[in-house]
């Protein structure tokens, strides 16, 4: 059976830092209770919606960077 943690975030458009940091905080949580696997909602790094900061190459670099950290 494989156990998996449903994580709910509330993501805040363009806040890379703070949204990797949720993310973070949600994935330690899942990890302690046991789950193998985390699923998040779409676009949680960048928040939702993110419109014209995706035609925006700096934030889309600044996201891979978030994803790495």
């Amino acid at each position: 059976m494989l156990r998996l943690a449903l994580c709910q975030i509330d993501p805040t458009v363009g806040d890379l830092a703070g949204n990797r940091d949720r993310i973070l905080g949600r994935l330690e949580e899942a990890r302690t209770a046991g789950a193998e696997v985390a699923v998040f909602p779409e676009l949680a790094v960048c928040g939702y919606p993110p419109r014209d900061l995706l035609l925006k190459p700096a934030f889309l670099r600044h996201q891979t960077q978030a994803v790495e950290a």
